[in-house]
């Protein structure tokens, strides 16, 4: 092997080392062969050798960057991305923990190409484990979620050249199934609209709880008319609403009035505007919000705080509200979240298309259909059974 040097470094130690010239890298490849002993040394050297020259002639790079360097590039491209609008600052934050996550596993000065390609098999799971705070909340969901972080980050290294095409890791196999906020049964929305206009409920001795839950009660019937996202509502302004207009209910055949929302861009989760038109008695709520409310002028926040301030939705308030109602939230993962799903699931079953209905909750066709297309079926299961029943040959 005239164009390979197999050597002892001169800074100590017995292990052999090799040095090849890679011509697509332009520079020297310096490997430990990882043995003190030279028949070893010249047989592992053979096989590093040929590999070289496999990669070179299909102009592979054989020197890969380190797991630091090709994070900060990638977090670097994803916060021009943020920048432009076309990525959440939230996102990029989940990246950035994620990514420090999985370097720390790693160790930050490996090299990407160095990395065996069982590592994430053999400990990634324990490893998550032993550092999560809150290990009861790790479910498979979180673990997937971050190593399709990390599977982003090397696709973009490759892209770029800065990883080797032939690069190959093997990884769990955990669940990608989120662990999706359930919603509510007619039943049990029945049960909590009930409770949330009843007098024991809003009109309590305290005229600031009082206050609040009577936004409560609003903030929950809106977010189950609209499909909006908890941020988003929250995020709503009295300018963003706009004039109101009548329309003729399909169902009923009455006239009603109702609205249409503007979600600027920067208060959604896909950073893109649109217009939500509000469903059935969300236009009505609204104006009783609006007579309730101290803050109505049009930069002032439709569900503001008691001060007029932004309003977060707290879990426990949410809680309380079920508790109240008897709703069963044992084994269940009910939230202000579900609102949106029980939005999704009627328009669904009353057969709106799946391509409206992405556009007003400002999301893909492809979660309606994996989130509620299974709901389309069994609303219409009395005409299958119809059809069949027609399709049925008479016996002779």
């Amino acid at each position: 092997m005239d164009d390979c040097k197999v050597y002892r470094r001169r800074d100590g130690g017995e292990q052999y080392w090799i040095r090849i010239y890679s011509e697509t890298d332009k520079k020297y490849i310096r490997r430990s062969l990882k043995t003190k002993n030279k028949e070893v040394a010249t047989t592992n050297a053979k096989e590093f050798y040929k590999k070289v020259i496999k990669l070179s002639s299909t102009g592979e790079t054989i020197i890969t960057t380190s797991v630091s360097s090709l994070t900060k590039k990638f977090l670097k491209y994803q916060t021009l991305l943020v920048d432009k609008g076309k990525l959440s600052q939230t996102r990029l934050n989940t990246m950035t923990r994620t990514l420090k996550t999985v370097g720390m596993f790693l160790g930050k000065s490996s090299r990407i190409g160095s990395i065996p390609r069982e590592k994430f098999i053999q400990g990634y799971e324990e490893y998550r484990y032993k550092t999560s705070q809150k290990k009861k909340e790790l479910e498979d969901v979180v673990i997937h979620s971050e190593l399709q972080v990390w599977k982003q980050m090397v696709s973009f290294g490759i892209d770029r050249g800065l990883v080797s095409k032939t690069t190959h890791l093997v990884y769990p196999k955990v669940s990608g199934k989120s662990g999706r906020r359930d919603e509510f049964s007619p039943q049990e929305y029945r049960k909590i609209t009930r409770t949330l206009n009843t007098k024991k409920y809003l009109d309590v001795k305290h005229p600031y709880l009082s206050n609040r839950r009577y936004f409560i009660k609003y903030v929950f019937l809106v977010l189950c008319n609209t499909g909006m996202r908890t941020g988003e509502i929250t995020k709503m302004k009295w300018k963003h609403l706009g004039e109101p207009y009548e329309y003729d209910d399909e169902n009923t055949g009455e006239t009603k009035e109702t609205v249409e929302i503007f979600i600027p861009a920067e208060n959604t989760k896909q950073k893109k505007q649109r217009y939500v038109v509000v469903y059935g008695d969300g236009w009505k709520y609204l104006q009783q919000v609006k007579i309730l409310s101290k803050y109505t002028k049009p930069n002032d926040y439709v569900f503001p705080k008691y001060d007029g301030n932004k309003w977060t939705l707290n879990e426990r308030v949410f809680d309380n509200l079920m508790k109240d109602s008897g709703v069963d939230k044992t084994e269940r993962k009910l939230t202000w979240y579900s609102c949106r799903h029980f939005y999704g699931t009627k328009r669904i079953e009353e057969g709106v298309d799946v391509y409206l209905l992405a556009e007003q909750m400002g999301t893909g066709i492809l979660m309606i259909q994996q989130h509620y297309g299974h709901r389309k079926i069994k609303s219409q299961t009395s005409q299958l059974n119809i059809y069949r029943k027609k399709s049925k040959p008479k016996k002779r």
